[in-house]
């Protein structure tokens, strides 16, 4: 334990982080994993590992947004973010301790649990259908659960760099070596490339790279659903149209269903393991409705 916090002062003693930040790095230092979670071990497992993982992190999705957001980058032209007055920030706390409003609502536990499921779908599309793979699948489910753990405030993500280095940090106490911390670190840094659309699969640096961005951006049907483009995803240039179709169309009925007050609800203060009660959902809803045939094929292995 001592040489956890050891790596941990050494971190933040050359970081440009955050208060609000600081305690995400102080939350991951103090907990230790069982390091066979991060290993590669067969699908089922992975999702067994991932679970296990979600349920020891997803308390970093309940810290609140800072009252003064902060941003070390260069904040574009024009843009401010918005500061909460004293009164406003009082009343957001308040609501988030009597459980009336959600700590970080759109990009919240929800939606990064919900990235992770995608993660693992993209994961194996990018090996069926364009024989891509990874390094470490299980890995790659957490680094797309952290992929919002820096943010400070929702709209445009301004934060990557600080969730990829958080997520570095994690890969650093769990003593993972050199070239996969710098692959996942990468892999959140730099997320998003330029522009609305991908033109070029090799804008992106790796499959890691790549499947977190396009968990990411599909779920940005929850809040974006009438503008929502399958061409912003990084194998959209690569997959046939109607294998894009059908991701589409069933992604849209998973999100549609799991965005709902009352699920988020569940899932951010009465659940015990988001991950697996995501995957039961997922589940039920097909054996209900028969509504996921392609991503059923895909998951059904899961648990």
């Amino acid at each position: 334990m001592k040489k956890h916090f050891l790596y941990f002062f050494v971190f933040l003693s050359v970081s440009l982080f955050s208060s609000h930040q600081e305690k995400m790095l102080s939350q991951v230092a103090e907990v230790q994993i069982n390091k066979d979670w991060l290993l590669d071990e067969g699908f089922k497992q992975n999702q067994a590992n991932i679970n296990e993982l979600i349920k020891t992190f997803s308390s970093l999705y309940k810290i609140p947004y800072p009252k003064i957001a902060n941003y070390n980058g260069d904040v574009p032209r024009g843009r401010r973010f918005r500061q909460m007055s004293q009164k406003s920030y009082d009343r957001y706390l308040a609501r988030i301790s009597r459980k009336e409003y959600f700590v970080r609502d759109i990009h919240g536990l929800l939606h990064a649990t919900r990235a992770t499921f995608f993660s693992q779908v993209f994961i194996r599309i990018y090996e069926k259908y364009l024989g891509e793979s990874v390094s470490n699948k299980p890995l790659l489910g957490i680094a797309a659960f952290f992929h919002d753990t820096g943010r400070e405030r929702g709209g445009t993500d301004y934060w990557d760099s600080e969730s990829g280095a958080l997520f570095e940090h994690f890969l650093e106490l769990n003593h993972k070596s050199q070239e996969e911390v710098k692959l996942y670190g990468l892999a959140l840094k730099e997320k998003d490339p330029k522009g609305e659309v991908i033109t070029d699969w090799k804008e992106f640096l790796s499959n890691e790279n790549r499947i977190v961005h396009d968990a990411d951006s599909l779920d940005i049907i929850r809040c974006k659903p009438k503008i929502f483009d399958i061409n912003y995803l990084a194998c959209a240039s690569s997959l046939d149209k109607g294998v894009l179709d059908v991701l589409e169309k069933e992604a849209r009925i998973f999100i549609e269903h799991t965005k709902k007050k009352n699920y988020q609800t569940f899932i951010e203060f009465e659940s015990r393991e988001p991950y697996f009660d995501l995957l039961r959902t997922f589940y039920s809803l097909h054996k209900e409705k028969s509504c996921f045939p392609f991503l059923y094929e895909i998951m059904k292995e899961a648990i």
